[in-house]
């Protein structure tokens, strides 16, 4: 079947096999070969490829903008990497749940930077550490999104150094993470738009700070946040004059009773839920 689709015209520019099983190396390969113009690639969940079998196809992906190969599960360094010197308009990776962090990153004079990479999604990495969020954040200056949910052992400390290095971050998913309080979240966060900080340990002063270092945010993500009080929600929505999305869902110390002063002073928060008020804690 994936043979047959080599011969596709006009020139296929998007391929998505997402749980797909019934495809082999060969074929995915053959097809590959035959697509010069692939654009979006997704392999999802694709469990015979290695870091050996991907890195061959890479060299099939010269006009590649975006990829997803999340539950790829033997795909390490050498994949992500591959896919930089390969693709040079590559601007979207996703690469959950994967084995990135394991094997060789280069340090030092050998760092590349790639300026058109514009998303990252890794979340649930468990190999990922600091120093390659130090990495990422030189290699990617115009980043503008990236998930970073569940990769234990990245810590909070480094998201501020993070946005001084690529200041055009708009959205940020720092989720499952209990210990973070992101306290320390600088003016370099001005820009951010999308938080997403779900099952962490902010807390009333966390989030003050972040309602004044990220004034533009629209949506602001707080489920099962348990440390945070109604204090801090209206702190959040006073100094986010912008903020359209709300989830409040689970903050065990925010009542309904603050519903009818969040729709007073944020009606629109409202109306984008089409009048429900589905996003508060029960």
């Amino acid at each position: 079947m994936l043979k047959a689709l080599a011969l596709h015209s006009p020139p296929l520019t998007k391929l998505i096999l997402q749980d797909c099983y019934n495809y082999t190396y060969s074929g995915i390969s053959t097809l590959l070969s035959k697509c010069p113009y692939l654009q979006h690639l997704d392999l999802q969940r694709t469990k015979f490829l290695n870091d050996q079998l991907f890195n061959q196809l890479c060299a099939f992906l010269a006009d590649l903008v975006s990829i997803n190969v999340s539950g790829c599960g033997m795909l390490t360094n050498s994949s992500f990497f591959a896919l930089l010197t390969n693709c040079p308009l590559l601007a979207e990776i996703r690469m959950e749940s994967t084995d990135i962090g394991l094997g060789p990153t280069p340090s030092g004079v050998d760092l590349v930077v790639y300026p058109q990479v514009k998303s990252l999604h890794l979340a649930n990495n468990s190999h990922l550490h600091d120093n390659h969020i130090n990495i990422f954040g030189f290699m990617f200056p115009n980043m503008q999104h990236i998930d970073l949910s569940f990769c234990h052992h990245v810590f909070q400390h480094r998201i501020p150094v993070l946005f001084k290095r690529c200041p055009k971050i708009t959205l940020l998913k720092f989720v499952g993470f209990p210990h973070a309080k992101l306290r320390s979240i600088n003016s370099e966060a001005s820009i951010l738009e999308v938080l997403n900080l779900a099952h962490s340990r902010i807390d009333d002063e966390g989030l003050y700070q972040i309602s004044k270092s990220c004034p533009r945010l629209l949506q602001l993500d707080l489920e099962h946040c348990y440390d945070v009080t109604e204090k801090g929600v209206k702190l959040a929505t006073e100094n986010c004059t912008c903020l359209r999305d709300f989830n409040l869902r689970h903050c065990r110390k925010v009542s309904t009773d603050i519903v009818s002063w969040i729709i007073f002073t944020r009606p629109y928060i409202i109306e984008k839920n089409n009048g429900s008020a589905s996003f508060l804690s029960p």
